[in-house]
């Protein structure tokens, strides 16, 4: 068999592209700066010729970029403008952990569905958990589709991998007994408005935190969630924007919890405040959050527990999901209905049963003979 033959300098850079077309590019200075740009044609050789055609620039192989150079660049410029600062800071450590020690040095153009899918694979024999292989995959493939869009690569490899399976994980929920037995054991406790927020509203901790007194009108018993506390790393945290913005939302909390949050010492701007008035330190708040579930009785708990046993007690008592949805701030309702599945069967239940009270009274209609009784009445009077 007769070897490939070898490819002349520069067309290294061209590839076909998924529509058919064939695509070259050119690397070139402009005032300290390398700028890409791309020529097109129907066949591999046009492009040859508008490559060699090009004055005064040179054509170069599309990998230039490693992929340590784009991650932090990605991570400085583009990441930034999407998402929040902790998001960066996880993000970055996701990708410098896991993805750069196998392909920091290469060549971004070289990544391909192979390579990623080994290393995935790799993850999973080093003991990584599949949420975590698959949080990487979604970094990854996120990070290549603004690669794609900024010209450093001329498709996302990423979309052509499996996704990592990741198995159902069911949160815990406290039973009805359980949340009034710790709702009875925060009275007076310096984290009762973060249990009342958590419990009757279904906030996340970090919008429990961030919640100032402003945003509570006990008119209405109603809380406008606007911010929420991030972490900035090192034990460093600010108030800034929510989740996503659907999180935005407003609650209507139970009067007499409302009523509750209400009479609760304003020492500060924060309803989840310290007793000299300052904001709750999140770390501190996990700590005593843990010891206040043991003191009364129901174990250890997470405080993020709080808005789960919420939403799953609101559901099988048959509150639609899209109320729920809404409260707990949800971008869409799928969300809701993916995360809560568990809880959704016995609302069924409750349902049907609710309709079948309110839609078949069954002394004012006809009986129907059960078939299989009227059989067994026939062979007695056979017998």
């Amino acid at each position: 068999m007769a070897g490939k033959a070898r490819r002349a300098p520069g067309e290294g850079s061209i590839h076909r592209r998924s529509d058919g077309r064939w695509a070259g590019v050119i690397s070139e200075q402009r005032e300290g700066e390398r700028v890409r740009r791309y020529v097109y044609g129907k066949t591999r050789a046009e492009v040859v010729t508008k490559l060699k055609a090009a004055p005064a620039v040179k054509a170069v192989a599309a990998g230039a970029i490693t992929v340590k150079e784009y991650v932090e660049e990605w991570l400085a410029i583009s990441l930034p403008l999407q998402v929040r600062a902790s998001t960066v800071d996880n993000y970055g450590n996701v990708l410098r952990r896991h993805l750069l020690p196998t392909f920091g040095e290469g060549s971004l153009c070289e990544v391909g569905p192979t390579n990623l899918q080994k290393l995935y694979a790799e993850k999973r024999r080093e003991g990584l958990s599949p949420r975590s292989v698959a949080l990487l995959h979604s970094v990854v493939r996120r990070m290549l589709g603004d690669a794609l869009r900024e010209g450093h690569v001329s498709e996302n490899v990423a979309r052509k991998v499996r996704q990592p399976r990741v198995p159902r994980r069911h949160g815990r929920t406290l039973t009805p007994e359980q949340a009034r037995l710790l709702l009875t054991a925060a009275h007076e406790h310096p984290l009762e408005g973060l249990v009342i927020l958590g419990l009757c509203g279904g906030l996340r901790p970090g919008e429990a935190y961030a919640l100032r007194w402003t945003d509570i009108y006990f008119d209405t018993s109603t809380v406008f969630v606007r911010h929420s506390l991030t972490a900035l790393g090192k034990g460093r945290y600010e108030v800034g924007e929510t989740k996503t913005a659907g999180s935005v939302r407003s609650v209507v909390l139970p009067e007499s919890w409302c009523r509750r949050l209400a009479a609760l010492p304003q020492s500060g701007e924060h309803v989840v405040s310290t007793s000299t008035g300052t904001r709750y330190d999140p770390n501190n708040g996990r700590r005593q959050f843990k010891a206040l579930t043991k003191a009364a009785g129901v174990g250890e708990w997470h405080p993020h527990e709080l808005r789960h046993s919420a939403a799953s007690l609101l559901l099988s008592e048959g509150v639609p999901l899209k109320v729920v949805s809404e409260m707990l701030g949800h971008s869409s309702v799928a969300i809701t209905g993916d995360v809560y599945a568990h809880v959704l069967p016995a609302a069924r239940s409750a349902a049907a049963t609710a309709l079948e009270g309110l839609l078949a009274p069954m002394d004012a209609l006809p009986q129907v003979p059960d078939p299989q009784g009227e059989g067994e009445d026939l062979a007695e009077a056979d017998e």
